[in-house]
């Protein structure tokens, strides 16, 4: 598994560009949503992650089970970067989804 802490370490070494650097430590500090928060959504909502993504899928499945409207879609050798590798697969589910 990943250390993010150790990634963030090395790009300061390397001295790296400080937005490179707050990115990584954005998947470290965040979020912090507890299950109840998660509870509490009352909206619908489409979770969407790809089947390459760098979130644990575990983690995907486990905020959409804790959402209690929520409908999960995985896409298939996507990455993080659904938006842009899947952009109209996405937009059709976000359209299919919102009737």
């Amino acid at each position: 598994m990943k250390c993010w802490k150790n990634d963030v370490a090395e790009k300061r070494a390397q001295q790296k560009p400080e937005s490179e650097i707050r990115l990584i430590q954005l998947m470290i500090d965040e979020p912090k949503i507890t299950k109840e928060q998660l509870n509490n959504i009352k909206a619908k909502v489409l979770v969407v992650a790809g089947e390459n993504d760098m979130i644990l899928r575990s983690h995907t499945e486990y905020i959409a089970s804790e959402i209690p409207k929520s409908t999960l879609k995985i896409y298939k050798g996507a990455s993080h970067g659904v938006p842009v590798e899947r952009a109209d697969e996405l937009s059709k589910d976000v359209i299919e989804f919102i009737k």
